[in-house]
């Protein structure tokens, strides 16, 4: 149990805060003060910006006909990411069964991997842009 406690303590304190989080999740968890249930509510919040974005970039129409090609694979492959992402994440349920160390590790995995897909699908369709115009 002091085991648990130890990495609780250690994995509220590193908390994916990079230079790429929003100014309204830092402030988010900055505000949590440690508290479970609130940082829930920060990481599913984010979460949810992510992915707006993500289907944001992927229902845009003003893509030139090679780049709409390329953007409907990216749907493909983000539907089937996503699934993937749920189950990767969901590994941390078989770690600590019903605990709350396992939704807050399972909800910032999968807040890691969006973000990550996010800069992915972005990359690529930029890189499309820039080579058949946008």
């Amino acid at each position: 149990m002091e085991r648990l406690i130890v990495f609780m303590a250690c994995m509220l304190s590193s908390l994916n805060l990079n230079a790429n989080d929003s100014v309204d999740y830092k402030s988010c968890l900055k505000n949590a003060q440690g508290e479970t249930y609130s940082i829930l509510s920060c990481i599913d919040i984010e979460t949810r910006k992510v992915e707006s974005r993500i289907k944001s970039l992927l229902t845009k129409e003003k893509y030139v006909d090679q780049v709409v090609d390329i953007v409907k694979d990216l749907e493909g492959y983000y539907t089937l990411q996503r699934e993937l992402i749920s189950n990767k994440c969901d590994t941390y349920n078989k770690i600590y069964p019903g605990g709350q160390g396992a939704l807050l590790l399972e909800k910032e995995c999968i807040l890691s991997s969006m973000e990550s897909e996010n800069r992915l699908i972005e990359d690529i369709i930029s890189t499309a842009e820039f080579e058949y115009g946008n």
